[in-house]
């Protein structure tokens, strides 16, 4: 079987770009798919193996007359690889392997590397026989240390060098993990039958390595089968091996293709769980218990320069829930903070886009590192983010946590005891002794109930949450290499009150510093367009990057001229905020004017324009005189979300809005080409991506967006989002909590997800898609305030607000046992799963049942077959994964209720997008009778053979009783 694999294969082509990128998951950077890689050496077998567990090899051509035997081998862009080259290939006793370390111009050296262009490696001279090798203390025939290849200029221009983690060299000695000696018997790892010497032979091994943790790696390259292209390093793809396990029997027939012990049909993770955490990852599955964990946006936001202003501190929100799971006599079981602990530590992919191993285990900087100024001293024992963001809090609050320490996040109030004040701090791993340790951190809270604003009508307090709560973890998207990562990992593992290990999942914790303003705020001889620098609506003296401060000049000039814009639009308005009496800025007579922001930095936005985002406290807009002329005054300014969505969404430059709408998703210009076309990309750019994290950091990733939807499809244009509550507050009229308001009025689920194949639940007017069952605009086009569409009957609603705990199959209670929607579907705006296979979002849905996507598989939660036949699965399904319902099991239902199956494989049996495949799958049914499967015949103990995306459908294996 090749389930899996296949799976993540079908775009591996594009996927090999993007990991060129070093971002997180633009466009690619590199034309090419491959290059070829050639040198000479004196007769010898070149051997790659990449961090995707794709091998590669050739010989050297003997027929040249001299000692320098000419070899080309081609390897594919967009992953490192590593060397290594063998002399005397074909006799056991004299031949002699030599891992090759790369050195470039600079003196980087390293023994993985990333081709961009063709290379030339020049003549290696390599050792010819074992009498003449350098060093092989355990005399296996591999060289103790690599050898150094040094390039030249030419050379060195075409090849990324990595000295980071490297899961191929678990211990970092330079040799690859295929050719170290695990048990010491002097025998080579490729070489050796059974690598750690425990009697049983590697192809039955499960722990190749001996530490008591099952490897989920056939070939033992580090790399893990669910990841691993090359299960069995033969140099086949594993989509087109018949053996991928290497053991002699062909995978169509083989019952244990991966060798773990397990039937594929009863086997959930079809080689492995996949994950590849590297340094912090971990299996994702225990025993008896899982834990699932999702950031809660889709994207949090952060400055990394806060010595002007800024919009957003480090403040990253990951939640988890830990489960035991259910067996034939109980139900899974939600633990709380009586039963467990749970603990978040840095984590890494092998094959993460950004660079393999990018981990980030500190928000510190290093010598080479810049991550952030965020907790630079400027005296008196202040920091930068005391400056900045201690006017959110009660007056003298902030000073009792300055001067903050490094790594250290900003104080988060439990929710649960306001008014009163409990606060808690989230640190990074590396926070004792940055870029050195990765310690795990726990989390600071348990959420059984969470108060939401519940003092406003628009909030509640949300009943039976139950999931352990990290607030405010301090992360950047810049790894410890300093690489730009805006989707760095953390492993998120759970253990009993004694300490034992329970199980643990990787999750992202996305972060961008890509929300700027200089397209239009810079000066047009640096990067502007001059729409708010030349064409300004008013007169102010603009400031060129070359004359701003480091380390962020470009950013911090437009930063600058937004205060001095804003100094000389607004300035003759100020007010003071200890007593509102006139604080007007005149910069023209006096640039130093004390009133005017320009002089008053760090300046924090939301002192002066509200945003729930920042309101820990849940208190809504106030004033805070006591806090002295840097205390807020939200009640007489509209919200930031107006300023930004409203204000400038009105703004109109040479004619043309400057912020142009997206057009209906039924407009022609977006129904052309794939499911986002350059026509969406284009408004995207112009609009969202302005200022949203997207041209590079695209927040917008997952399955929503792969199905063709776009912001705007979900929030509406820029004018509709800034319609808010605030409207009123700078005219003294107060709230309007009739209007939408940041952060909490969001679309649900249920908003396009109406009903189903039975009862569509469309309103009237609403913007079908080409399936018949979902809507493609989560509001009425005839609504102008584009207001979310509520379908509170719809099986797919959420009856516990923003915090999205799904509803039972008819829309009432709370279900699915109390899971959280984003335990099983991944993060907003990251709906599982990523399109690019190797992103970071679809680790923790493979560790946890093997394949992308959202999590269908019963047995993730539940024992193998202790399901029985039922319609009680989220959102009324039945159990998927065994072949009991299958094979007959469902017979009884659909005599009792077609209803039932109506709902999802459609009014006439016919399959819909609801009865999809989630994977490849091959079961064994008792009978088909003349279905499409075997037409014209009835065969008894029959395969089926569904491929992922299959529309299932009643007169596959037999005559359609619907």
């Amino acid at each position: 079987m090749k389930f899996k694999k296949r799976t993540l294969l079908g775009a591996v082509s594009s996927a090999l770009l993007l990991t060129a990128c070093g971002g997180g998951g633009g466009s690619s950077a590199s034309a090419k798919a491959n290059f070829v890689l050639t040198g000479t050496v004196p007769g010898t077998l070149i051997e790659a193996f990449c961090n995707d567990g794709s091998y590669y090899k050739t010989l050297s051509d003997q027929s040249a007359a001299t000692g320098k035997h000419p070899f080309s081998l081609q390897l594919p862009t967009g992953k490192f690889c590593h060397l290594v080259m063998t002399t005397n290939e074909n006799s056991p006793v004299d031949k002699v392997i030599t891992p090759i370390r790369l050195v470039n111009r600079q003196g980087i050296k390293g023994i993985a590397f990333q081709g961009n262009d063709d290379i030339d490696l020049k003549y290696i001279d390599l050792v010819l026989s074992r009498a003449q090798m350098n060093k092989d203390s355990n005399q296996d025939g591999v060289e103790d240390s690599p050898k150094d290849v040094v390039l030249d200029a030419t050379a060195s221009e075409k090849i990324v060098i990595s000295t980071g983690n490297d899961p191929l060299d678990r211990d970092g000695d330079g040799i690859i993990n295929v050719y170290e000696d695990d048990d010491g018997d002097g025998v080579n790892n490729k070489d050796d039958p059974d690598d750690d010497g425990d009697g049983i032979d590697d192809l039955n091994d499960n722990d190749r390595d001996n530490d008591g943790t099952s490897d989920n790696d056939l070939d033992g390259d580090g790399v893990d089968n669910g990841l691993d292209v090359d299960d069995d390093n033969d140099g086949i793809n594993d989509s087109e091996d018949s053996d991928d396990d290497n053991d002699g029997i062909n995978d169509s027939e083989d019952s244990d293709d991966d060798n773990d012990g397990t039937d594929d049909d009863r086997d959930d993770d079809y080689n492995g769980t996949g994950g590849g955490t590297g340094t912090g990852g971990g299996t994702g599955v225990a025993a008896n218990f899982r834990v699932l964990a999702s950031n809660d946006l889709g994207m949090h936001c952060a400055d990394r320069d806060y010595q002007i202003m800024s919009i957003l501190p480090p403040f990253n929100v990951v939640h988890a829930q830990v489960l035991q799971k259910g067996t034939a006599n109980s139900l899974p079981k939600i633990l709380t903070d009586q039963q467990a602990d749970v603990y978040y530590s840095a984590a890494s992919s092998p094959v993460d886009p950004a660079g393999a191993n990018s981990i980030n285990t500190t928000s510190s900087n290093s010598g080479n590192v810049f991550k952030s100024n965020f907790w630079e001293a400027i005296g008196g024992g202040k920091t930068l983010a005391g400056a900045g963001y201690g006017l959110l809090y009660p007056a003298t609050v902030f000073d009792l946590f300055e001067p903050l320490a490094s790594d250290v996040g900003l104080p988060v109030p439990d929710p649960a005891v306001l008014p009163g004040l409990s606060a808690m701090q989230q640190k990074m791993p590396g926070t004792s002794n940055p870029y050195a340790i990765n310690e795990p951190q726990k989390f600071d809270r348990f959420d059984s109930t969470l108060p939401f604003f519940a003092n406003f009508p628009f909030g509640s307090t949300i009943q039976g949450v139950n999931w352990f709560a990290a607030d405010g973890v301090p992360m950047f998207p810049v790894d410890d290499q300093g690489r730009l990562n805006a989707y760095p990992l953390m492993k998120v593992s759970a253990h009993d009150k004694t300490g034992k290990g329970l199980a643990s999942v990787d999750v992202v914790l996305p972060v961008a510093s890509e929300a700027d303003c200089q397209n239009c705020h810079a000066d047009p001889d640096d990067a502007g367009n001059g729409a708010a620098t030349v064409f300004a609506s008013v007169n102010f003296d603009v400031i060129r990057e070359a004359a701003a401060p480091g380390p962020e000049r470009l950013l911090n000039a437009a930063k600058i001229n937004i205060l001095r814009l804003h100094d000389a639009k607004h300035g003759s308005q100020y007010t003071s905020s200890v007593d509102g009496t006139a604080a007007v800025c005149d910069a023209s007579a006096d640039p130093n004017d004390p009133d005017c922001l320009a002089n008053q930095t760090p300046v924090q936005c939301s002192q002066c324009h509200y945003t729930p985002a920042l309101d820990l406290a849940q208190v809504g807009p106030i004033d805070e005189p006591a806090a002295g002329i840097k205390g807020r005054q939200q009640t007489r300014h509209i919200s930031m979300s107006r300023a930004m969505h409203f204000t400038h969404g009105n703004y109109q430059f040479q004619g043309q809005s400057l912020f142009p709408d997206m057009p209906a998703p039924n407009d022609p210009q977006r129904m052309t080409g794939p499911a986002v076309n350059n026509f969406e990309i284009s408004v995207l750019n112009e609009t969202c991506y302005q200022c949203h994290p997207g041209k590079q950091t695209q927040c917008l990733r997952g399955a929503m967006f792969k199905g063709g939807v776009v912001c705007q499809d979900c929030h509406g244009n820029m004018t509709q989002v800034g319609d808010d509550f605030s409207e009123g507050l700078a005219t003294g009229k107060g709230l309007n909590l009739a209007k939408r308001v940041p952060w909490a009025s969001e679309p649900k689920c249920q908003s396009c997800h109406t009903g189903d194949a039975l009862t569509p639940n469309h309103p009237p007017g609403a913007l079908v898609a080409g399936d018949g069952l979902r809507l493609v605009q989560a509001y009425l086009p005839s609504d102008a305030s584009a207001s979310p569409i509520v379908s509170a009957s719809s099986r797919f609603a959420e009856n516990q607000s923003l915090y999205r705990l799904s509803g039972n199959k008819d829309g009432s209670k709370k279900g699915h046992g109390g899971v959280m929607c984003e335990g099983c579907h991944g993060s907003t705006h990251a709906i599982w799963p990523n399109p690019n296979p190797l992103s970071n979002d679809n680790v923790a849905s493979r560790q946890l049942q093997g394949h992308t996507g959202s999590i269908t598989e019963c047995s993730t939660c539940h024992e193998e077959g202790s399901l029985g036949i039922t319609l009680d699965g989220p959102h009324g399904m039945h159990p998927v994964g065994g072949t009991r319902f299958a094979n007959g099991g469902h017979e009884n239902i659909a005599e009792r209720n077609r209803n039932a199956c109506r709902a999802c494989h459609g009014k006439n049996g016919e399959g819909t997008v609801l009865s999809r495949v989630s994977r490849d799958r091959s079961f064994i049914i008792e009978e088909c009778e003349g279905g499409t499967l075997c037409p014209g015949r009835e065969v008894d103990n029959f395969r089926v053979n569904l491929k992922k995306g299959t529309q299932v459908s009643c007169v596959m294996c037999h005559k359609n009783e619907l």
